[in-house]
């Protein structure tokens, strides 16, 4: 009897061993290589950081996942034993499968009569997340508890429970601890106290019942089982436990949270630009996913400049569209005038469609504060009423006030209409809008590493995302100016002191008709020196200088200064006909600011791997490129647009700057542009129609109100200091205004004036100061010059193109 019961105890042993055999080869045979878990690499978030390190925007190329990943180290304690204390108690002590945990589940949802505990152990749900398909079969199950063994051999437990808190979803994009810190409290992992702990562990069980945002109370429940277990578990004591218990659960705003749209785009998407640039050029960043490789772009802009900027434009534009009369309607009409207008005004509409390039004469039939609704033709649209800070720069005002019922306004549609469309379209798809106002555009970088501060692209990134501070090729009218004026003095043809006549003039022409340079304002202001012509931007001096000077000295002086793009060859290159953005034009003010010193203006400062290996690090090339003396000069002469220019409104900042006004033909751009001894600013103003923006507009009344309010909160913590003494090479002499001429003793209207070596006056003012200008000019030094000489360039002729 006994000898059978062993016989057949043996028989059955073997039978099963057999089977358990089959069984494994059976299971094994497609089993996933769990080696693939050495080089798991998740995808990661990657960051753009302020220079200050604070987040501008995430990248991710799945906008439903974000993960940063976070070394063992850095993962507080807390955080781990909460983990635990959820999800796997004892994890440190079971081999990857925990069968005293299966049998407490077995037994608990049996009582239930349903399935309310799992027993799944932290190993086994990372063997799941990373290594197999999310079916839910038995041969699937029974894969992931032979992986769970393997991974427990491959790996510490350290290196798993790390693997998993980086990988758990935490609810809504955020994976791993870090972006649930982030999602949740607004800040790292490596601050959260042990409720905040205790409430990550909690919603991992589901992320979406137990959203502390939308279900707080089922939040709260499950953070105090995670707490109770860490007490009962030995992870903390109880008076610790009860303290956390008590703990109200706080919650980062939607304004501290993670920003799922950019915080700064203009920053952002100039940020963005630069990288594909340096992908090209620099190897570490060649081929790599930068959206999905948990990059850090540590960028240059100041987040209070920043916001500085944004705000100057926006006022702005603001105060533009204030004094354009762009919320001013057309007409206002009474009850039975709005219904005959919005029946009889383009009448044809229903049967000739609607055009997105036409402009409409529409009545408001209806405005609240859902919505504004306009008729033309009997035709009902919906006005578009974003961005709301322009469309209503005053919130507290209701939308009936801001566009009220009767009132008529221009408009055009979103997109065109067909009449087939138009007959079956409701007021709600047919969108119409304002036509588009003016933009403007800003860039500060400082003078000594060329760093980009603060940049913006337009009134709003979301109602235009075209950049126009980088991508923008517009007319620079007088502010090119500058570069005229400056190849002159470098080439020690006149000086600051030197007298030309402001008065029309006729230049014939080899090919083309004569050209005949003018003065925006029509006025002629006769004799005046060389630095009063630039800071009152006459256009007749600068034309006469450009002859004097050649075009292709300009051309070359530009170039040194760092402008890339093709000027002109003509002579209108003296009144700006040159296209170009802001960034440019604004580096090349740069290389004055900096005393002729050029170097490459950037954004991005340094480039790391998740890992914090750097990739790429900013360095500042400088090259010398135009003399010191002229650059000095140059600056100390854009000082007088200032001081007694049509820069006039920058002498309200309590510091010294130097800049230049541009306006161009029909005043279709205005700029100004300029600097301080440690930030140089540029600013852009005008219709991406090209259209112009009005009469009395211009760089001095449009884009230099952006840019003082800029500058002044800049600097508001810390003015700059002057602008420094002059260098070798630039001589300090009394001069007589009237005549350029060295003053005599005690002389009347005289004043100081700066000349570079070789330039000096050689003569005395005249007593009588009766000569003629013409005298002055052609006493036969070397500022002499006759207007009836042309330069030698081959210039064609052109019309004006800026003042």
């Amino acid at each position: 009897m006994l000898v059978g019961g062993l016989v057949l105890g043996l028989f059955l042993l073997v039978v099963g061993t057999v089977a358990a055999w089959f069984a494994w080869r059976h299971f094994s045979a497609d089993l996933p290589d769990i080696s693939a878990v050495d080089d798991h690499r998740p995808a990661q978030t990657t960051t753009v950081l302020a220079a200050d390190g604070s987040l501008l925007a995430r990248w991710t190329d799945d906008r439903l996942i974000h993960r940063t990943v976070v070394p063992w180290e850095e993962i507080p304690q807390v955080m781990r034993d909460a983990m635990l204390a959820a999800e796997d108690a004892d994890f440190y002590s079971h081999p990857g499968l925990d069968y005293r945990g299966l049998v407490r589940a077995a037994i608990r949802n049996i009582e239930a009569g349903a399935t309310v505990q799992g027993a799944s152990t932290i190993t086994q749900q990372l063997v799941k997340n990373l290594v197999l398909s999310p079916e839910r079969t038995y041969r699937r199950k029974i894969q992931e508890l032979l992986l769970a063994f393997r991974l427990e051999e491959r790996l510490s437990k350290d290196e798993i429970l790390e693997l998993y808190l980086n990988e758990v979803f935490f609810g809504r994009t955020a994976y791993g601890v870090e972006e649930a810190a982030h999602y949740y409290f607004g800040r790292g992992i490596a601050t959260v106290s042990l409720p905040e702990a205790a409430l990550l562990a909690a919603v991992v069980q589901s992320p979406n019942r137990l959203d502390p945002h939308r279900h707080p109370e089922r939040a709260l429940a499950r953070r105090a089982y995670v707490l109770r277990q860490m007490w009962e578990k030995g992870f903390i004591e109880e008076s610790v436990y009860r303290a956390a218990d008590e703990a109200p659960i706080v919650l980062a705003g939607p304004e501290d949270r993670p920003p799922r749209l950019d915080r700064h785009p203009w920053v952002v998407d100039a940020a963005r630009r630069e990288l594909l640039v340096l992908a090209e050029e620099v190897p570490e960043l060649a081929g790599r996913n930068w959206m999905a490789e948990g990059l850090r772009i540590h960028t240059t802009v100041d987040p209070e400049l920043q916001d500085a900027a944004e705000a100057a434009v926006v006022a702005g534009l603001q105060a533009f569209d204030e004094r354009r009369g762009f919320l001013r309607p057309f007409r206002m009409l009474d009850a039975e005038g709005a219904e005959r207008w919005g029946r009889e005004q383009h009448a044809d509409v229903m049967r000739a469609g609607l055009d997105a390039d036409e402009a409409y004469r529409a009545v408001i039939v209806r405005s609240d504060s859902e919505a504004t609704v306009v008729r033309m033709g009997g035709v009902d649209a919906t006005l578009v009423r974003a961005p709301e800070s322009r469309m209503r720069p005053d919130a507290s005002r209701e939308w009936a006030e801001v566009l009220p019922v009767h009132a008529v306004f221009t408009v055009q549609p979103v997109r065109s209409w067909t009449p087939d469309a138009l007959a079956s379209a409701s007021p709600e798809d047919l969108l119409v809008r304002f036509r588009p106002s003016a933009q403007a555009a800003l860039i500060a970088m400082d003078v000594d590493e060329r760093a980009i501060r603060a940049i913006v692209g337009g009134f709003d990134f979301r109602e235009s995302s075209f950049h126009r501070a980088v991508q923008a090729r517009r007319q620079t009218g007088s502010a090119f100016k500058t570069f005229v004026f400056a190849a002159g003095l470098d080439a020690r043809l006149f000086s600051p002191a030197t007298l030309y006549v402001d008065q029309p003039f006729t230049q014939a022409m080899d090919v083309g008709p004569d050209w005949r340079p003018r003065n925006h304002d029509g006025r002629y202001e006769g004799e005046m020196s060389a630095r009063r012509a630039l800071a009152r931007s006459r256009n007749t001096v600068t034309a006469q200088i450009l002859r004097q000077v050649g075009v292709d000295a300009a051309q070359r002086m530009a170039r040194e200064a760092g402008i890339a793009v093709q000027l002109p060859e003509g002579l209108a290159l003296a009144l700006g006909a040159a296209e170009m953005s802001p960034m440019e034009l604004t580096t090349a003010y740069a290389t004055l600011a900096a005393g002729g010193v050029h170097a490459q203006p950037g954004i991005i400062s340094r480039i790391e791997d998740s890992e914090g290996n750097v990739l790429f690090q900013r360095e500042v090339i400088r090259e010398q490129r135009i003399a010191p003396d002229t650059a000095w000069l140059t600056t100390s002469m854009l000082r007088s647009v200032v001081t007694e220019g049509t820069g006039s409104q920058a002498r309200r900042l309590p510091f010294e700057t130097a800049g230049k006004t541009g306006t161009t033909n029909q005043v279709r751009d205005a700029w100004y542009v300029g600097y301080s001894t440690r930030l140089v600013t540029g600013v852009w103003v005008g219709r991406d129609s090209f259209d112009p923006l009005g009469r009395g507009e211009g760089g001095g009344r449009t884009a230099l109100p952006i840019w003082v309010d800029f500058m002044a909160a800049a600097h508001a913590d810390d003015p700059p200091p002057g602008f420094p003494e002059p260098p070798p090479g630039v001589r300090v002499v009394r001069v007589d205004e009237a005549t350029g001429l060295r003053a005599r003793a005690g002389a009347s209207g005289a004043r100081d004036e700066f000349f570079l070596e070789g330039t000096v006056p050689l003569d005395m003012a005249p007593v009588d100061e009766e000569r003629s200008v013409e005298d002055t000019l052609l006493r036969g030094s070397i500022f002499g010059f006759d207007e009836d000489q042309e330069d030698g360039s081959g210039a064609e002729g052109a019309p004006s193109h800026g003042f």
